[in-house]
């Protein structure tokens, strides 16, 4: 029984790790459909492209779509530990979270902007540690509801999915820093603007995944683990 259990967790972490770094590393994918779509959508209506209202709604529909896609990776990771958890709960708040992160933090960079205050990255770091952190905690909190009772010691949990949603949205997100760190002319910049910010965004986001499934994978096991010896001593407690 020892062994399978042992087996079930080497492939739940397993599985943790290669779908979270599949599942966000399709945000290349998404952001080059989100932004092309909308591109050419407010371009053919005749709206301004680089408004607040346009690019918060714009980052909200892709943080869904990110949302979508890295819930149904990560799903088929869950299924191991919980074949009857509730799908349906699991999907919601990836998507409605996810679309929350995205558009806050997109909303307090185009703050930034609208203030003129471009020399300063302070509104870069808030965005990206708002962000990352709500996002870190309502993933907590969706998988400590759906391995309801499987999971010990809360606050370890809570407080090292958060930070990892910040890791996430750091490393994901580094490219924006560019624009705004990058020493040298602005023309001199604008010239390599459409080609360096794609390739690190498709390096980043698998790697912002692989983080991320590596260090809440070990900590999930850890914890479930913990959880399963916990009960069987109880069980033991309570049979002697």
């Amino acid at each position: 029984m020892n062994e399978n259990r042992a087996s079930i967790d080497w492939r739940f972490w397993l599985y943790w790790v290669l779908l979270s770094t599949v599942g966000y590393g399709g945000v290349f994918f998404i952001v080059l459909f989100v932004g092309s779509s909308f591109y050419v959508l407010l371009e053919f209506v005749g709206l301004p492209l680089y408004t607040p209202l346009t690019m918060v709604t714009t980052m909200a529909l892709g943080g869904a779509m990110t949302g979508t896609w890295v819930g149904l990776m990560q799903w088929e990771a869950i299924r191991l530990k919980a074949p009857n958890a509730n799908k349906k709960t699991w999907m919601i708040v990836n998507i409605v979270g996810m679309a929350i992160s995205w558009a806050i933090l997109f909303g307090i960079l185009m703050e930034k902007l609208e203030t003129g205050m471009e020399e300063s990255s302070d509104y870069m770091i808030l965005s990206l540690l708002a962000a990352g952190g709500l996002w870190g905690i309502l993933s907590a909190a969706i998988l400590w509801h759906t391995l309801y009772g499987q999971i010990k010691h809360a606050a370890i949990w809570f407080t090292v999915n958060g930070l990892c949603g910040i890791v996430i949205f750091v490393v994901g997100w580094i490219w924006i820093w560019i624009p705004f760190n990058v020493t040298g002319p602005k023309d001199e910049f604008s010239s390599l603007a459409p080609i360096v910010p794609l390739v690190i965004l498709m390096i980043s986001w698998p790697i912002a995944g692989f983080l991320y499934g590596l260090i809440t994978g070990a900590l999930l096991t850890w914890l479930m683990r913990e959880s399963d010896q916990s009960e069987g001593l109880n069980e033991h407690v309570l049979v002697g």
